[in-house]
């Protein structure tokens, strides 16, 4: 599955204007949430196409899952308002067998 079919997964279940508290309260329920990403900045976007900046004012990381060597985690940003305005999806692949990351957004 491609980061975009994810993040339109993501999306159909959160979509851009959800509040963060929806959005902590479902990655809570699926058992996704990184405590230690929770946090008062954006994620950086990682388009390799264009440089790097911050997307949003506030974030939530969520693990996906573990796909044999494959970790694929998402992050919500939210605005100043906490509202959801974007979602983008990290695959890592465990560097013992390979090294590979892909990320998608879309604003």
């Amino acid at each position: 599955m491609h980061n975009s079919s994810i993040r339109e997964a993501l999306l159909a279940q959160t979509p851009i204007g959800t509040t963060l508290a929806e959005v902590c309260s479902l990655l809570e329920r699926r058992g996704w949430l990184v405590q230690c990403n929770v946090g008062n900045a954006g994620f950086f976007r990682q388009d390799f196409a264009t440089k790097n900046d911050l997307a949003g004012r506030f974030s939530l990381q969520g693990n996906i899952g573990d796909y044999g060597p494959m970790r694929i985690s998402a992050f919500w940003s939210f605005d100043s308002n906490n509202l959801l305005i974007n979602i983008g999806v990290l695959r890592i692949l465990d560097v013992t067998l390979g090294n590979s990351r892909s990320f998608d957004y879309i604003l």
